[in-house]
């Protein structure tokens, strides 16, 4: 026996609604349902009762509200389990994860009564553990591969490979030179999904080869440009101008007069970064015009303690003694007052003899 359904309308002639509804019902005939449609404003007898069914649907009269009534949007349900479904083409379905945490529609495709393909959105996707994805930027301009994780229904983590990273605005990295022997941290600078630069702290700086550096003393008050080499990624030397050198305590420098003519070796004594004085040895020593200087003879008995020296282009010129001293040596002639004079002879640095001559 058939299952009826009454589709009442609300008037004699059918709206357009209702008539979409009634061939949804008429299209469950070949299921073994009944359909039969009456107008619901008309009289509902039925001899002694009302029109014998199973369900009704439409604009019910009062009449049968002790029936069941069925939607006929859903009408399919009525002749299968609790635990089954009809699936039409075209049919949106829902489809969970595992844990039922995440919801998406997807469209039915049925042919031969079966379904052959249940289709997503074309933004939405199944991923299961062990898949690989494209990872980018948010620029869309890096690209690498990461492998998916998938657990309780849920995407857990997706994987890079071990010789890639995620880099974060401000993170810190290490800084290292070629040769890894040296390392400094870095702070990243991140924008447009790309790495723009790695910034040192303050107080370190990037060196190149033949890189202009300032090299100062100690003190910080003498300050000169040098050439940076760079090799195996450390710094191996700073070339100062050739006219430029580094000076250290202790150190033997040669000390010539302006013309370069004369020299001697000096001793330098540096503190606080600066060359504080440069010493000669014990039997050199350094005259400046118009110092005044002890003259002997060479026997060193005999001293005139106030000479002036005198020196142009860097070599004493003379000694100037003064006006009531004079040199002497041997052979000089001096006059005799009254007439005659005398022939003087020296010897280790005194006058050893006199002979004199008649006028």
């Amino acid at each position: 026996m058939s299952t009826k359904i009454i589709y009442f309308t609300a008037a004699a002639v059918p709206t357009a609604a209702e008539v979409i509804a009634i061939g949804k019902l008429n299209a469950m005939v070949d299921t073994g349902f009944e359909v039969l449609v009456m107008d619901g404003a008309a009289s509902a007898s039925y001899g002694t009762t009302i029109a014998p069914c199973d369900y009704v649907a439409g604009t019910i009269p009062t009449a049968f509200n002790a029936k069941s009534t069925v939607d006929p949007n859903t009408v399919k349900s009525l002749f299968v389990g609790l635990t089954d479904a009809l699936v039409e083409s075209n049919d949106i379905l829902t489809i969970k994860n595992s844990a039922g945490t995440v919801s998406k529609s997807a469209t039915a495709t049925v042919a031969a009564n079966a379904i052959t393909n249940i289709a997503l959105a074309a933004t939405d996707t199944l991923v299961s553990s062990s898949d690989t994805v494209s990872v980018k930027n948010s620029a869309e301009s890096i690209t690498d591969t990461g492998t998916v994780t998938v657990a309780a229904g849920v995407i857990s983590k997706v994987k890079l490979p071990a010789t890639s990273t995620i880099a974060k605005n401000a993170a810190s990295v290490d800084v290292k030179n070629s040769a890894a022997t040296v390392t400094k941290t870095g702070s990243l600078a991140v924008s447009a999904g790309a790495v723009q630069s790695v910034g040192l702290a303050s107080t370190v700086a990037l060196v190149g080869n033949t890189d202009t550096l300032a090299v100062k003393n100690s003190a910080g008050t003498v300050s000169v440009n040098g050439t940076t080499t760079v090799s195996a990624g450390v710094v191996s030397g700073v070339a100062l101008a050739a006219d430029t050198a580094i000076v250290a305590d202790s150190d033997t420098t040669t000390v010539a007069n302006s013309a370069g003519t004369v020299t001697a070796t000096g001793t330098v004594a540096a503190a606080l970064g600066v060359v504080t004085k440069v010493a000669l040895p014990a039997d050199t020593a350094i005259a400046v015009d118009a110092d005044t200087v002890t003259v002997k003879n060479s026997a060193g008995t005999i001293t005139e303690a106030v000479s002036t020296l005198n020196a142009a282009v860097g070599v004493v010129t003379d000694i100037s003694l003064p006006a009531t001293t004079t040199l002497v040596k041997t052979g000089d002639v001096i006059p005799i007052d009254g007439g005659g004079h005398v022939t003087v002879t020296v010897a280790a640095g005194v006058i050893s003899a006199c002979a004199y001559t008649a006028p």
